[in-house]
Parts: C-alpha cells; structure tokens; sequence
C-alpha cells in the first residue's frame, strides 16, 4: 500500500467476514481446501484458480468471497465456477484477452466468458482448444495474440494463440515449427515488445548463445 511518496508498507489482506447466512446457502469460497494454483486481475475482481475451479470476488471488493444477501443473487455477488470437462483438468494460468478470459491447463485452454456484465447468472467455462502447454510460465499477452510455450522432448516450442473476431472461433499455430531444436526446455518466463517485434525466452536449461 502506498501510504507517502515512495513509502509503501507491506502486510498481510483484512479478508471480509461471513455476514449472512450459512455454510449451505453462502459456503466459503472452494480454495479454501485446495490448492491454488495462480491468481488474476479481470472485470474489477480479483480471482484465483485452484485445480479445476475459477473463483472471483465481489465485484469493486478484491477482499470478499461472500454474497452480502442469501435472499436473492445479485450481479454484483462472487463467482465460483468448475471447469466442465471430461478430462481431469488443473487450472494453471488466466490471461484477459479480448473480453474473454483464457484459461491455461497442462492439455487444454477453456473460456470464461460473462457478457457485457461478468455476473454469477451470466458466467460460463467452455473448452475451446486441446494443445499441451508449459504450465510452469504465465503465457504473454502481446498484441492481438497470446503466445505460451510447449515442450518437445529436451527442447520447446511456442504456439501464437488467436481468436478470429468474424467466427468467434479459437486457434493456435506454431510459430517455431522451422527451428525445433532451438529453444532448450525449461522456459520459465516470457516476454515481448510490440514496438521491437520480439519475444524473449528465459530458460533454466539454456547455454552459452541460447539464452534468448
């Protein structure tokens, strides 16, 4: 928190307290008793994956997880929605992409969408695409498209994730299909600059001139 020109303190959130109702009509927030695996900024709402869940805030209140009435549900109120897919899924990383969400699996990406208004009536997880995916870095936004890592035995691969705006449709490509034995494994962090036209690697495994 920034209390003065560059003074800033640190400490711990004051989560908001159940104010009404019960364990069944307004229960905790499911990562309460799993793991969470990462967390996100999206719609005014702090939110937080944990397995094969998406839990958001109260919208506006980062610190809330509980719906503030149990006599009717408001827009305004937390979400807390699963993944529906046949396949065990396990959530790694969100990326706001053109009014969507994107979430990020180890062997799938899914959408969560809300309409204009991201609501707990309107909200929805889809599964869009199937490609294996570098869950140990957050992909990178850059531009129209979000480019993640995958593995290839010893080396990786970077996929350019893009959706066509006509169809509503999905899609990735390989953009490193010409140099498969480029980039070592273990990419670890991500980043790029539009102005530049670059994207750099960084790489627990990565020797002399492939640092990059």
């Amino acid at each position: 928190v920034s209390t003065a020109a560059n003074t800033f303190t640190l400490g711990a959130c004051t989560w908001t307290t159940k104010q009404v109702g019960d364990d069944d009509t307004n229960p905790f927030p499911s990562f309460l008793s799993k793991n969470i695996s990462n967390l996100f900024f999206y719609k005014n709402r702090l939110g937080f994956l944990s397995e094969g869940s998406i839990i958001l805030s109260e919208a506006g209140e980062y610190f809330n997880f509980f719906r503030t009435t149990v006599r009717s549900l408001l827009d305004s109120d937390p979400i807390d929605v699963d993944v529906a897919s046949t396949k065990v899924t396990k959530l790694k990383s969100a990326v706001g992409f053109q009014e969507n969400l994107i979430l990020f699996g180890e062997r799938g990406q899914f959408v969560l969408k809300g309409g204009d208004l991201l609501t707990p009536k309107t909200v929805s997880v889809t599964p869009i695409t199937n490609y294996e995916t570098d869950t140990s870095t957050t992909p990178l936004e850059l531009g129209s498209y979000i480019y993640f890592p995958f593995s290839r035995g010893s080396y990786s691969g970077i996929r350019e994730f893009a959706v066509n705006s006509n169809t509503d449709t999905f899609d990735s490509v390989e953009i490193t299909s010409h140099v498969p034995m480029y980039i070592p494994s273990g990419i670890f962090d991500v980043a790029g600059s539009t102005s530049e036209n670059v994207i750099c690697l960084v790489s627990n495994n990565a020797t002399g001139d492939n640092n990059n």
